[in-house]
């Protein structure tokens, strides 16, 4: 008699990925993470002093910092880069190609008083140019001294007088 024959053939899943091989990281130097603060920052500890307080005590207390940032709204902000670009389109290409046609290139070298000289030799400024530090020291306050005589309340901004009602 014959012993039957049992299947003991393997399934073999096929794939387009390769096998996953396991790796570990050596660490060579030490950490840098401060361990000092390992039972402050756990979240379990975390959790616990806040059901015991109701109070969570790990958020940062500082009050926040802002740059500042003019006060235009996105329209006018838009306009003014247009306005920027085109300024800059309407330079001569000899120019345009030293700045690589980059308007912030431009801009960062015009920004810098040490270039006047050579802003003038491109002919990009006048003889009579001020530099903005002078011009603010000496600019005018805004203020005004306000009317005191009947002569003065009655004059209109033009400097003609109005009639009396």
């Amino acid at each position: 008699m014959t012993t039957p024959k049992t299947k003991t053939s393997k399934h073999v899943l096929l794939s387009c990925y390769p096998p996953r091989r396991r790796s570990a990281i050596k660490q060579i130097e030490p950490s840098l993470t401060k361990q000092a603060f390992a039972e402050e920052v756990n979240i379990n500890n975390i959790i616990q002093r806040f059901t015991k307080t109701g109070v969570i005590d790990h958020v940062n207390s500082a009050e926040p910092t802002y740059d500042f940032a003019p006060s235009h709204d996105y329209r006018e902000a838009l306009e003014i880069l247009q306005n920027a670009e085109q300024k800059f389109a309407e330079l001569p290409a000899e120019i345009r190609k030293k700045f690589s046609n980059n308007p912030a290139e431009f801009l960062a070298f015009a920004e810098d008083e040490d270039n006047l000289p050579k802003m003038a030799a491109m002919g990009l400024t006048s003889d009579s140019y001020t530099p903005a530090s002078e011009i603010s020291e000496n600019a005018p306050t805004g203020k005004s001294e306000p009317p005191t005589t009947n002569d003065q309340l009655n004059a209109s901004p033009t400097g003609t007088e109005q009639p009396e009602a």
